[in-house]
């Protein structure tokens, strides 16, 4: 409640002392609570290691979202040594319990070649699966994979469809890529009117692309 502002003023510093006590009492998702106020500085000074530290507190308790917050840091080299080898450990232990961000990361890990040999086949798997349970980040990067013909024939509609889907779940930067589809005309007829409206959303959301695209259009957002 402190942390979110939910029936009282938003307080990081009483949000950090209840998750505190909870944590010191082994309860993972307050353990996974404080790893995320250290990542992010809220409340405390951010520190990477205290961040690490309580991620993995809850993670050991095979907690499958929290599994995922060790992987990320390793992923990107936060506070730690950049390993994609530990990383895709830690998604690969949340997987087995079918978490779909963790599916989604090992699509990205096998998409990239991270940590692994490049195998779109593979990535094209792990997106399906966490799609299916409507993470619209794989949704957003089967769209990506489709339009570019990434492990599969390009096809521009069944992007535009995954794309659809991604933006149905809040993703912004998918709104933007609806946007850009409409603008083109890429697996629609073209449309400017909607491809603003797309931008518009996507740029009300955060995304700085969708920004840039109002504004090489001659629109204020």
């Amino acid at each position: 409640m402190y942390e979110n502002g939910f029936g009282v003023t938003k307080d990081y510093e009483k949000a950090l002392q209840w998750y505190r006590k909870a944590a010191e009492q082994n309860d993972p998702d307050a353990q996974a609570h404080l790893g995320v106020m250290y990542a992010n500085g809220l409340g405390v000074t951010k520190d990477y290691e205290k961040a690490l530290e309580w991620f993995r507190k809850a993670a050991e308790q095979n907690d499958p979202v929290a599994q995922i917050n060790p992987g990320w840091m390793y992923q990107n080299g936060f506070g730690v040594t950049k390993d994609y080898d530990k990383a895709l450990e830690w998604f690969r232990k949340a997987t087995e319990q079918n978490e779909p961000l963790a599916q989604a990361n090992l699509g990205v890990m096998y998409a990239n070649g991270l940590g692994v040999t490049k195998d779109y086949q593979k990535a094209l798997e792990w997106f399906y699966k966490a799609a299916e349970q409507n993470d619209p980040g794989a949704q957003n990067n089967l769209g990506w994979m489709n339009e570019k013909g990434f492990g599969v024939a390009r096809d521009d509609g069944k992007a535009l469809q995954w794309y659809r889907k991604a933006a149905a779940g809040g993703l912004a930067r998918a709104e933007n890529n609806v946007g850009i589809f409409y603008l083109k005309g890429l697996g629609t007829p073209r449309d400017r009117r909607e491809a603003i409206r797309w931008f518009r959303q996507a740029a009300v959301h955060g995304n700085p692309d969708a920004l840039r695209n109002l504004r090489s259009l001659g629109i204020k957002q």
